[in-house]
C-alpha cells in the first residue's frame, strides 16, 4: 500500500474513533449496548480501498477509541466493536471489489449485515462469559438484545454509507490513486503551457 492509502485510513479511523466518542447512543433494550455510527466509516473506507484496508480502518479506530477512553468496560465494547466492524467490511469490501454498481454494493452491504449477525453470536458466546462470567440469560441476552442491536445497527449504518458513499467517492477515489485533484492538475497544466 503506497502513503496515500495509510493517510486515507488514517483520515477515516481518526473520524470513526471519533463518532465512536462522542456519538453513542444507548440501545433501549439493553442500554449497556450502545450504537454510534462509526462503522459507516470503516464500510466507506473498505468499499474505496479495499476489504483488507476497511480491517485496518476498524482496528485502528477502536485501538484509538481504548487509548481515549482507557478500555471502558475492559475492553470488553472495543472488543465486541472490532469484531462486528471488521467482519462487516471484510464482507462488504470483498463483494463490493468484484462489480462496482449500485446494486453490488446494496448487496454486499445485504450480506454484511446478516453475515456480521450471524458472527456476532457465536462471538458474544465465547467473548462475554470472559468479561462477565457465566449466565445462565446470556442466551436471553444474545437472542433479544445482542441480534436486533446488530441488525439495527447495521441496517442504519448501511443506509448512511448509501447515502454518503457516492458524494465522497470522487475524493477517495482521487486519495486512492494519487491523483491530483482537477483544479491542481489544470493548474499545472496552464503553468507548463505558459514557461
Amino acid at each position: 500500500m503506497k502513503l496515500a492509502g495509510f493517510v486515507k485510513i488514517a483520515l477515516l479511523a481518526s473520524l470513526a474513533a471519533l463518532l465512536m466518542i462522542f456519538l453513542q447512543v444507548p440501545f433501549p433494550p439493553a442500554p449497556v449496548i450502545k450504537y454510534d455510527p462509526s462503522d459507516m466509516a470503516t464500510i466507506i473506507g473498505a468499499l474505496a480501498l479495499g476489504p483488507l484496508e476497511g480491517v485496518a480502518l476498524a482496528f485502528v479506530k477502536d485501538l484509538i477509541f481504548l487509548l481515549v477512553k482507557g478500555g471502558e468496560g475492559g475492553g470488553l465494547g472495543a472488543l465486541m466493536d472490532f469484531i462486528a466492524g471488521a467482519s462487516m467490511a471484510l464482507l462488504c469490501g470483498s463483494i463490493y471489489r468484484i462489480r462496482k454498481t449500485r446494486a453490488m454494493a446494496a448487496l454486499a452491504l445485504v450480506v454484511g449485515i446478516l453475515g456480521t449477525t450471524a458472527l456476532m453470536i457465536p462471538a458474544n458466546y465465547l467473548v462475554l462469559p470472559l468479561f462477565i462470567g457465566p449466565k445462565t440469560a446470556l442466551t436471553t441476552f444474545i437472542l433479544c438484545s445482542v441480534v436486533p442491536f446488530n441488525l439495527f445497527k447495521g441496517l442504519l449504518n448501511s443506509l448512511l454509507v448509501l447515502f454518503l458513499y457516492k458524494r465522497l467517492s470522487p475524493f477517495l477515489k482521487a486519495v486512492k490513486s494519487e491523483e491530483a485533484p482537477p483544479a491542481i492538475s489544470t493548474l499545472q497544466k496552464e503553468k507548463s503551457l505558459l514557461s
